[in-house]
């Protein structure tokens, strides 16, 4: 009878664990090397935003010293998106993946393009959630932001949207969900 026991604690015990296992993930979108690479080069546009997400109770988190990434719009990189978000925003849109989906980013995908990784621009949020990307070319981008807080277990997670900055101007975008 105790051995029986043991072993029901032991199969009770191992089913709770988490286990992730990293998805392969084919993309099929092109990806455009030329226009990525010339896109992230010096232009005379400005991108501002924010973002943040909600509590439950009202409060209010935001992207503070977390990176925030500017992506060249290409079909690669919306295909990649599609894969974590369920969709590729479309522009003005915020789409989000909280840590239920946060395996989706850990995804293993092929092919594994270098340029998506190295022609793009990274910034901070500042502490009240802001961040800038200035000397932008004219275009489309994918803008990718996290939120994430602890109590005690991660909550949060990653939003994206589409801007498009046009005749130098300053554009701004706020992300939440």
């Amino acid at each position: 009878m105790k051995h029986l026991a043991a072993i029901l604690l032991s199969l009770s015990i191992s089913g709770c664990t988490v286990q992730t296992k990293n998805s392969i993930v084919n993309v099929m979108g092109e990806f455009d090397e030329r226009l990525a690479k010339n896109q992230i080069q010096e232009g005379t546009g400005t991108l501002n935003g924010s973002a943040f997400l909600l509590q439950r109770g009202g409060g209010v988190v935001t992207c503070a010293g977390r990176d925030v990434e500017l992506i060249p719009v290409t079909d690669y990189a919306a295909d990649r998106l599609r894969w974590i978000y369920g969709r590729a925003p479309a522009a003005g849109e915020v789409v989000r993946t909280d840590f239920m989906g946060m395996d989706r980013v850990n995804a293993q995908f092929t092919p594994d393009i270098p340029g998506y990784h190295t022609h793009k621009r990274v910034t901070k949020c500042d502490a009240q959630g802001e961040f800038s990307f200035q000397g932008l070319k004219d275009g489309q981008y994918f803008v990718i932001a996290s939120v994430i807080w602890f109590v005690p277990s991660p909550q949060g997670g990653l939003l994206a949207t589409k801007v498009k900055v046009s005749n130098g101007k300053a554009a701004k975008v706020i992300m939440s969900s």
